[in-house]
């Protein structure tokens, strides 16, 4: 049952035992009752009931006269109440006591939160720090107006995103924001981004900067983080070895950039005549005779046409013919140089499971994302500024995927699969936390967006030694082909020693979003809890 009261602001007068000058340093954020909104509750404490009027004590040290509208036999004097602002309108607020007062009593350590910070209580500040409470995030004075700060800086963000950010200590700001909207909405594709960032560079037609950029990714390849790294000889050889062919190929690129300019002065310098035959000059320099002499297709190239040009009747002519055969050399190379950084930044399918190779290939994107972005930043031309603001936002990518390492589990991994480049993202579930995680027991998504098949997301519960599979497709019609091959998939886990016990398929009507919980049609594989969080330990 509700009751009434009508209060009138000619009413709000302070408390009586407040002195004036108290009543003076009232803090302004401290919100007096006339200015109470529709919707918000607050706490009074009942002083005087009589002649049909009630006398309320307010938190804020006000006190309030209110006209009973109907009779109130069980309420007494100095009981504590909630109250609900039904209007205030034409100089009068309607206000009603809140039912089941003792059987909330969260609604009471909300409202005294609230207060203590010197926040509204609207319905959705209500609900605000309640959902921090269910979230197990603080709600002191210094959090809540810390979350009502960053609300207000932040007008758009969500209160699922909120929380994300304090679960994960991920400090709110513009740039994070982007982020996790991005991963939300599916806009940000760390493959996508690299590929976007070479073929940049490739398409450059500001040769010079081309030639300075790729200069700065062969000086980035990575060298090993440890003595560990190099503990296999041939691991080492290899590194080494691609080392060797990205700076070898980045110094004929810087070469060719400048034959291709002015061949017919350099070629004088680099070919002598003897007896009808060519070959290298003796003042030639020693790197760039080098260079010539182990690369045989530059190397003829030049004998060729610097014989051309010096029996030609007309050595313009010869001249830009030279120009054009270099420049296709040079951007065979240039395309050569940036395919092995491309596959240098994938990983192999079967080294998926090798977590150090993994953090290896992540190391090395950041390395030349890095070098790419101090490099790209010195250059003034408009490629130059794309270049490096696309360094900038992988950048931000890895880093915002790192900090979510910290209690989340969700990456983007860049893959090799079917000789094309891909990516994979995985997602690791864990139940909700400060709940004791089964080591027998892992649940994980893994979203692929394949060539030929499209996107899809595998969802895998393992409780022991027996497994659950749930793949959601986005395009359906290749239903029956995922179900050709279950049975290869149902004899390759049994040859690891795991039993396939369902396997499911269905259309996929939204793609999974990483601050919500997984839907019921994914944890009803199998009867598990049914709230999840990510965990990278996992």
């Amino acid at each position: 049952m509700y009751y009434y009261f009508e209060v009138m602001v000619m009413k709000v007068t302070p408390f009586k035992d407040l002195s004036i000058q108290q009543a003076k340093n009232v803090s302004s954020v401290e919100k007096p009752f006339y200015k109470l909104s529709e919707g918000e509750i607050f706490k009074a404490q009942i002083i005087d009931i009589q002649h049909g009027k009630i006398l309320l004590k307010l938190n804020d040290h006000f006190s309030i006269e209110a006209k009973l509208q109907n009779q109130l036999l069980e309420m007494k004097i100095g009981q504590m109440l909630l109250f609900k602002v039904q209007s205030n309108a034409n100089d009068q607020i309607l206000i009603e006591i809140l039912k089941n007062q003792n059987e909330d009593p969260k609604l009471n350590v909300v409202l005294d939160a609230l207060n203590a910070a010197k926040l509204m209580t609207t319905p959705e500040n209500v609900k605000l720090v309640e959902t921090l409470l269910d979230n197990q995030l603080p709600i002191d004075s210094s959090s809540l107006q810390n979350v009502f700060h960053q609300i207000k800086n932040h007008p758009n963000i969500s209160l699922e995103e909120i929380v994300f950010f304090l679960n994960n200590e991920i400090e709110i700001d513009e740039k994070n924001i982007f982020q996790l909207n991005g991963y939300i909405e599916h806009s940000i594709n760390l493959e996508e981004q690299v590929g976007q960032l070479l073929d940049r560079i490739e398409n450059m037609k500001d040769v010079f900067n081309k030639v300075e950029l790729i200069k700065s990714l062969a000086q980035a390849k990575d060298i090993p983080d440890s003595a560990e790294s190099l503990a296999n000889s041939d691991s080492g050889e290899k590194v080494n070895h691609a080392s060797r062919d990205l700076s070898k190929l980045a110094k004929e690129i810087e070469v060719l950039n400048e034959l291709k300019n002015k061949p017919e002065f350099l070629l004088k310098d680099i070919f002598q005549k003897e007896n009808d035959t060519f070959h290298f000059s003796q003042d030639l320099n020693p790197e760039l005779k080098a260079i010539l002499s182990n690369d045989e297709e530059i190397s003829n190239y030049l004998k060729t046409t610097f014989e051309l040009w010096m029996n030609a009747n007309d050595e313009n002519e010869i001249s830009e013919k030279a120009k054009e055969g270099l420049e296709k050399i040079l951007s065979d190379k240039v395309k050569t140089f940036l395919h092995i950084i491309r596959n240098d930044i994938h990983i192999p399918l079967e080294d998926l499971r090798n977590q150090e190779k993994l953090k290896e290939v992540y190391n090395k994107l950041y390395k030349y994302v890095l070098s790419l972005d101090n490099t790209a930043h010195k250059m003034d031309s408009a490629q130059g500024k794309e270049i490096a603001e696309t360094s900038q936002q992988i950048k931000d990518h890895l880093d915002f995927m790192n900090q979510l390492s910290k209690f989340q589990s969700y990456i983007q991994i860049p893959i090799k699969m079917d000789r094309h480049n891909a990516q994979a993202d995985l997602y690791v579930f864990r139940k909700k936390k400060n709940k004791k995680n089964d080591a027998q027991s892992i649940s994980a998504l893994i979203a692929l967006d394949l060539a030929k098949l499209g996107y899809m997301e595998a969802f895998v519960q393992k409780n022991g030694k027996d497994v659950y599979c749930q793949f959601r497709l986005e395009n359906e019609n290749y239903k029956g082909i995922f179900q050709k091959y279950s049975q290869k998939l149902t004899n390759a886990l049994l040859n690891k020693g795991y039993n396939l016990k369902s396997i499911s398929f269905h259309s996929l009507k939204e793609r999974f979003n990483i601050i919500k919980s997984p839907g019921n049609d994914i944890t009803s594989i199998k009867e598990e809890p049914k709230r999840y969080s990510f965990d990278m330990r996992v």
